[in-house]
């Protein structure tokens, strides 16, 4: 009698039941694989961002001051007629000081403004070599100043720098300048921008910078009254992503090196022309919150959201203190900007009404606030 072959097998059934147990795992484990890799992304955007704020003590420990918020060479004095120039922002005054002293030797930001020393690079016997140094670096992305959750273009071909690319360098707008994840606080009140405000800075209410990064004068940590655990000193701002209208990301993130001048451009629709081509470049105010999404054309809502703190971090964003700690900000914190609608220039509070958000911004307000009111 012949022996019956037997054969070991899944059915059918078997097979679409093992696929639905996996199907249904994978549902499960996805989240807290997602959940894992945002807080691989937010704790490099936290060291990130300590490091610029250490790099910042170490400035303030050789030159007893901080840098400016808008880097100008010596014996320059803005008028109305030079605040169109390009300029140097914060973040190159501080590259020595994250071992990077050849990046500041190559922008040399003490001698010239960034469109002057591209035409001296470019006139000198040995232009070739120093002129692409320069231009190498006003346009690679540097994850030193890069939040990795922040998943946009890590260069800004939509804003201007102005520098005109000279032979053999291929055009800036073609290739994009190199965006920064990460803004400079300046001022709790209506307006940061001090390039386009260099002649009523601190003629109208709320206007004079009472942040750790100005531009008309350099701080040091004995100016922080309100204590430096108690201060913002860096915050973020996405590339892309957040508003619903238009053309408005494109060109929100700010840029590594530059500060455009008020003469500055945009590529972006007719309805956003009045986004504010300055300082917005590197530093933040707190009329703009956290995350503010537009939605619709009122040029004040662009000001707003072109000058305020952003991150693709899901419920608000990174901030360093000025006591060099980190502190995820959730973005429904009280806020008098948030929380009311801006409708002209001179909407804004006297100081004394501002809420949590915007003390924490100033240095020396003399309202009370403890880091422990961020949780």
């Amino acid at each position: 009698m012949s022996k019956r072959l037997c054969r070991n097998g899944y059915t059918l059934a078997q097979l679409l039941i093992a696929i639905t147990f996996i199907a249904i795992l994978l549902v499960g484990v996805m989240p807290a694989i997602q959940r894992a890799r945002e807080e691989s992304r937010q704790t490099t955007c936290k060291n990130n961002l300590k490091m610029l704020a250490l790099a910042s003590h170490n400035y303030e420990s050789a030159f007893s001051k901080l840098p400016r918020g808008v880097v100008y060479p010596r014996g320059f004095v803005l008028t109305s007629k030079n605040r169109a120039e390009q300029f140097f922002s914060w973040s190159i005054a501080i590259r020595p000081f994250l071992e990077r002293s050849s990046d500041f030797d190559t922008m040399d930001p003490r001698n010239q403004v960034a469109e002057a020393r591209w035409v001296s690079v470019s006139i000198r016997s040995n232009a070739s070599s120093i002129r692409n140094s320069y231009f190498e670096m006003l346009t690679t992305p540097n994850s030193q100043l890069l939040c990795p959750s922040d998943s946009s273009n890590a260069q800004n071909k939509f804003r201007k720098s102005g520098i005109t690319p000279g032979a053999g360098t291929p055009s800036l707008a073609a290739t994009g300048i190199a965006n920064s994840s990460y803004v400079a606080m300046n001022n709790s009140g209506l307006c940061h921008s001090e390039i386009s405000t260099a002649e009523v800075v601190g003629k109208g209410i709320n206007t004079i910078p009472n942040g750790m990064f100005q531009s008309a004068k350099s701080i040091n940590m004995n100016d922080i009254v309100d204590g430096t655990s108690n201060t913002f000193m860096f915050g973020e701002r996405v590339y892309g992503g957040l508003s619903q209208w238009s053309n408005l990301d494109h060109s929100r993130g700010a840029l590594a090196y530059v500060v455009r001048g008020i003469g500055a451009t945009d590529v972006v629709p007719v309805d956003a022309k009045d986004i504010p081509p300055h300082a917005s470049d590197a530093l933040a105010s707190g009329q703009g919150g956290i995350n503010l999404i537009v939605r619709g054309t009122v040029p004040n809502s662009y000001y707003r959201a072109y000058m305020g703190v952003s991150s693709q971090h899901p419920g608000g964003s990174t901030f360093a203190l000025a006591d060099a700690t980190t502190h995820f900000v959730k973005k429904d914190i009280a806020s008098w900007y948030q929380s009311n609608v801006v409708t002209g220039p001179s909407s804004s509070p006297a100081l004394a009404n501002f809420d949590l958000y915007e003390r924490f911004i100033a240095i020396n307000d003399g309202q009370a606030v403890r880091k422990a009111d961020l949780e």
